[in-house]
């Protein structure tokens, strides 16, 4: 979990999304504190969509449609697939991250962005 969260935290802040980055800096060290808390944290409505949702972050608009900016974006949605699957692994289940996840996943196999 620590891993995905500081390769999500690095992507965000390569690309100054200080706001999210800040969020998943936030849950890395209540990682270490509280687990759970974490988890419970991570699988909130707020950490996949609305405003400044760490799993809205868009890398290709922010990096101007950059072929490097493409495949880091699609290097963060695996991420936040990743995650959601250490999620449900834990037995935190999330609505939300399901239906972002699910999206990205076709993304994935479609090769669209």
């Amino acid at each position: 979990m620590l891993k995905t969260l500081q390769a999500l935290e690095a992507l965000l802040r390569q690309y100054d999304f200080i706001i999210e980055a800040n969020t998943v800096a936030g849950a890395i060290e209540l990682f270490e504190i509280n687990q759970q808390k974490a988890y419970a944290l991570i699988s909130s409505e707020s950490w996949w969509v609305g405003k400044d949702a760490v799993a809205e972050a868009d890398l290709c608009i922010a990096g101007g449609f950059a072929p490097k900016a493409r495949q880091e974006q699609q290097q963060l949605q695996k991420l936040f697939i990743d995650l959601y699957h250490q999620l449900t692994k834990a037995g935190y289940e999330s609505e939300y991250a399901r239906i972002v996840t699910s999206q990205y996943h076709k993304w994935q196999v479609s090769g669209m962005l």
